[in-house]
């Protein structure tokens, strides 16, 4: 290798090591202060924008009897997640009867996974065969009658993305436990880095894969029902 390759690839691997120290001393400080979940909401890759979630006015998800939140309806563009095995999270109206959840791939409308779920539940952690990188899915919702009630698109990132994904956030979690950052902090940052990317199915299971949640945390928690199902 050339001098020149040599210096750029150290300039390079300098400049990630930077980027990801950015984020290492609020996480740190956080340790004896609340995590600030809440600005999620407002992280964006630019320092000079502001981003939030789909929510009322936008997605719709409230007007009918199912008001998605994880993945979520967006009407620009079908969700992307990374997570293989991800965290689907619903709202649904008073008085409406769920029965079944299942996933359909979507080109061949197979069944992948089917479970009974009861009107009561709201959240379901995917545990059948990883998903495919590059596929697109439809999660639904039936009624208590196995009638369709909501059906809603999304789109696993490409394998490259993935690994590329997988990759940044190991070195975020090996980073931050050198520091000895809690297991909750960790997660943030993790989330932190889903939110500048507007992944926000990753986001939320970031924050519920926390065992014992911080009170910031739970708040958290609850501002996202209410930010995406308001209305």
């Amino acid at each position: 290798m050339t001098n020149d390759k040599l210096g750029l690839l150290l300039i390079t691997l300098t400049s990630c090591l930077v980027g990801y120290q950015l984020v290492l001393p609020r996480i740190m400080l956080a340790q004896n202060q609340p995590l600030p979940w809440s600005e999620l909401y407002q992280t964006d890759s630019s320092s000079d924008n502001t981003t939030e979630p789909p929510a009322r006015g936008r997605t719709g998800g409230s007007r009918g009897p199912v008001c998605p939140i994880s993945p979520a309806y967006n009407p620009l563009a079908i969700p992307l997640v990374w997570s293989n095995r991800p965290l689907f999270m619903w709202r649904v109206k008073d008085g409406e009867q769920i029965g079944k959840f299942e996933l359909w791939h979507h080109v061949t409308q197979d069944v992948v996974w089917s479970k009974p779920v009861s009107s009561s539940e709201t959240t379901l952690l995917y545990d059948g065969e990883a998903l495919q990188p590059g596929e697109r899915y439809y999660w639904v919702l039936f009624t208590e009658n196995s009638v369709p009630l909501y059906r809603l698109a999304f789109q696993m990132v490409d394998r490259q993305t993935r690994d590329r994904i997988s990759s940044d956030l190991m070195t975020i979690e090996a980073q931050l436990q050198e520091e000895g950052a809690s297991a909750e902090a960790i997660a943030y940052a993790k989330a932190e880095y889903f939110a500048t990317r507007q992944m926000w199915a990753d986001v939320l299971q970031q924050a519920y894969s926390v065992e014992n949640p911080s009170m910031a945390l739970t708040d958290f928690l609850q501002i996202t029902r209410q930010q995406f199902c308001s209305g």
